[in-house]
């Protein structure tokens, strides 16, 4: 009895996570990038069409985004936005250190100097910085994997 318990909860087990993924990977060497459903992505189509959501289904030669079906053939760049989080998390950072520097310098000058300028070398100095760093961190958020290079396809990773 237990062993076809068991059985059967392996059997059900290998179906339910059994699905098609969408393969991103560059021929010659092991870099794959595996994309499931409900995984956010954003594409580019050969007629500069842009479409982006999470994925809703995976087909053979299409995927499907918020119910929208988009075949792979026509699929130019695509943009995976959780790839670098640490880009995103960094550049909102130095902006809002940017805000929060160029106001304590403000605030700073106007408590303590009676007749000087509002805003003084030193602040805007450090306020330049954290909008410099803010400004090389923002483009670099979203990861680009133009095809040709790299290679777009689904995979049927059921068993049997």
């Amino acid at each position: 009895m237990r062993l076809l318990l068991a059985s059967t909860l392996l059997f059900f087990h290998f179906f339910a996570l059994a699905q098609n993924t969408l393969v991103l990977d560059r021929p010659g060497t092991r870099k794959r990038i595996k994309y499931h459903t409900g995984d956010l992505i954003y594409i580019k189509m050969n007629d500069g069409s842009r479409f982006a959501g999470r994925i809703s289904g995976i087909g053979i030669k299409s995927i499907f985004i918020d119910e929208e079906q988009i075949l792979l053939s026509e699929v130019e760049k695509l943009y995976d936005p959780d790839k670098r989080k640490f880009h995103r998390s960094t550049a909102y950072k130095a902006f809002s250190a940017a805000a929060v520097a160029i106001v304590f310098s403000a605030a700073n000058n106007v408590f303590n100097e009676e007749k000087g300028p509002v805003l003084d070398q030193a602040g805007t100095n450090v306020t330049l910085f954290f909008l410099a760093v803010g400004a090389i961190f923002l483009p670099m958020q979203n990861k680009k994997y133009k095809i040709g290079p790299w290679r777009i396809r689904s995979m049927d990773l059921r068993p049997g």
